[in-house]
């Protein structure tokens, strides 16, 4: 009996052992899975936009403990956007901001379709989470295996020319401009009688250094002031098209990321969004005095003359449901009522 109950002794002192054995081994105590991702800008270093993404960045490693360190690649490091979206979709870059081409999917378009949005009250309900335009980006890109993580403000397009003042749709006549490959920028233009073309943003500048193209009609203020202000002699604020671009990341490595960690990177993003679009809304008119510096004559439209140009373009629409569906335009039209 003695020897029996020494025995089981023994037994049980061996269970216990191998029991903190495989407690010591067990997944809950593995080291913690890192998450290393690269995210793609073309911002110039010494933007602000630069140190807000990179603030970003900062944020949701510190709120993952070091799990989750996104390394940012600014000023084009990686290659342009146009090239990366498809390496973004296989996985290559895991994050990559830059407004998605067309190219990709025709209902892309939506996101330049004339007076969809005409003030920032309208931007911050339709370019949020929750606003139509968000929402619908990201039905198509999740096609397209990615995710909006955060749309990033650069504001209203205007018009910028060498040729004349513009006030009225007509004065658009015979003026050639560069606009991106978007189909709502080429039917708006045509239809008040310019002559767009497409073209990138270094093209463009070379353009209107040789006399190529006598304007751009794809950015607003921010990209005007910072790096065209010199090369034209007007603008003027039409504001026909909202220019936001997405902070998009791969479906696949974002689905990887657990629960928690999804919604820290969500989270972050509307906040680098809201912080972009504060600062538009506290620096635009000291773009528009940098562009009055370099003696360009800024043309503010009154509401009569603004109706003009609402009117023109929104007389597009009939022709852009054919590019991008009848159900978005639906949609759409619905968002905007």
């Amino acid at each position: 009996m003695m020897k029996s109950g020494a025995t089981l002794k023994l037994f049980i002192l061996s269970l216990s052992l191998l029991a903190l054995i495989l407690v010591g081994f067990s997944p809950t105590n593995a080291p913690a899975k890192t998450y290393k991702w690269k995210l793609s800008t073309e911002v110039p270093p010494d933007f602000e936009l630069n140190k807000y993404i990179n603030e970003f960045c900062a944020n949701i490693e510190k709120r993952t403990k070091g799990e989750v360190k996104i390394k940012h690649y600014n000023a084009g490091q990686l290659g342009g956007y146009e090239e990366l979206f498809t390496v973004l979709k296989s996985g290559g870059v895991e994050m990559l901001l830059g407004p998605p081409d067309p190219g990709y999917d025709a209902r892309l378009n939506f996101l330049f379709l004339p007076y969809i949005v005409t003030d920032m009250d309208q931007v911050k309900q339709q370019y949020s989470p929750d606003g139509f335009v968000w929402k619908i980006l990201d039905e198509i890109l999740s096609e397209q295996n990615t995710k909006v993580v955060s749309l990033l403000d650069f504001g209203f397009f205007e018009v910028a020319n060498n040729k004349r003042p513009i006030r009225k749709p007509e004065d658009c006549k015979g003026i050639k401009l560069r606009i991106m490959r978007y189909k709502g920028l080429e039917l708006f233009y045509t239809a008040l009688g310019a002559s767009p073309i497409y073209m990138n943003l270094g093209e463009a500048i070379t353009g209107l250094q040789t006399g190529v193209i006598d304007g751009d009609g794809s950015n607003g203020v921010f990209l005007h002031a910072m790096f065209m202000k010199s090369l034209f002699k007007y603008a003027t604020q039409h504001r026909a098209f909202y220019e936001s671009a997405p902070i998009l990341v791969n479906k696949d490595k974002f689905e990887e990321l657990p629960e928690n960690y999804q919604k820290i990177l969500l989270e972050e993003g509307v906040k680098l969004m809201d912080r972009q679009r504060q600062w538009m809304l506290d620096n635009e008119e000291r773009l528009i005095g940098i562009m009055e510096e370099a003696e360009v004559k800024i043309e503010r439209l009154t509401p009569a003359e603004m109706d003009a140009f609402i009117e023109a373009g929104r007389a597009t629409w009939t022709e852009m449901e054919s590019i991008i569906g009848k159900d978005l335009m639906d949609r759409i039209v619905k968002a905007v009522q």
